[in-house]
C-alpha cells in the first residue's frame, strides 16, 4: 500500500524456466477517497504502463477505484506510474523469483 496514492496491488507472474517472464495476471486496487477526481486518468496510466519496458507476451490486468470516506488522492507528479511499478517490477516479481 502506497501512502500518497494508496494502491494494492494482487498479482500472478508465470516464468520460463530460464526466468522470463511470461505471463502476468495483475489486480491493481486504488484508493480514489471521495470523489472520483483524476482517479480514472491516474488508473488508466498506471495499466497503460504496467509492463514498462519489458515484453511480457500475456497480461491480463483490471484496475478497480474503490471509493473511500477520506478525502479525495489527486494525481501528483507520477500520475499512476510509480504505483504499478512498485507493485509488480519490485514487489511480485522480485518476490517470486527469489522464492524459485
Amino acid at each position: 500500500m502506497h501512502a500518497r496514492a494508496p494502491t494494492c496491488t494482487c498479482a500472478q507472474v508465470g516464468f520460463s524456466r530460464d526466468g522470463m517472464v511470461k505471463a502476468v495476471d495483475m489486480r491493481l486496487f486504488s484508493a480514489a477517497g471521495n470523489s472520483m477526481d483524476l482517479s480514472g486518468p491516474v488508473m488508466d496510466r498506471a495499466i497503460l504502463h504496467s509492463d514498462n519496458c519489458y515484453t511480457v507476451p500475456h497480461m491480463r490486468l483490471v484496475g478497480k477505484l474503490c471509493k473511500t470516506n477520506q478525502s479525495s488522492n489527486t494525481a501528483y507528479r507520477g500520475f499512476g506510474g510509480p504505483q504499478v511499478w512498485a507493485g509488480v517490477c519490485v514487489g511480485v516479481c522480485g518476490a517470486t523469483i527469489s522464492n524459485n
